[in-house]
């Protein structure tokens, strides 16, 4: 099952992604990473989200409608394969 995760480099949903991961699902991060908060702590959460295998990440604010239409339209290399919302499926 492939799930796209908003906030990913939150708390919160960087918590979600790692035990989605850990139940072999493969998740696409999405994080705008504003500066609400120490953005280092945002990029050390990423960096371990990255190390696993089934994950990607785009940097995008979901406020902007066209970033949501690009990250569905050209999807996510996770893995060296490309994974395309549209069909739910990798090529």
């Amino acid at each position: 099952m492939h799930i796209l995760l908003t906030g990913a480099a939150g708390l919160f949903a960087s918590c979600v992604a790692k035990l989605l991961l850990e139940q072999g699902r493969t998740v696409a991060g999405m994080d705008g990473i504003c500066s609400a908060y120490d953005v280092r702590i945002k990029e050390y959460r990423l960096s371990q989200l990255r190390e696993r295998l089934g994950f990607g990440f785009r940097r995008a604010d979901i406020a902007e409608r066209s970033s949501i239409q690009d990250t569905l339209n050209t999807g996510y290399l996770l893995n060296n394969r490309l994974l395309r919302f549209g069909s739910m499926g990798s090529m």
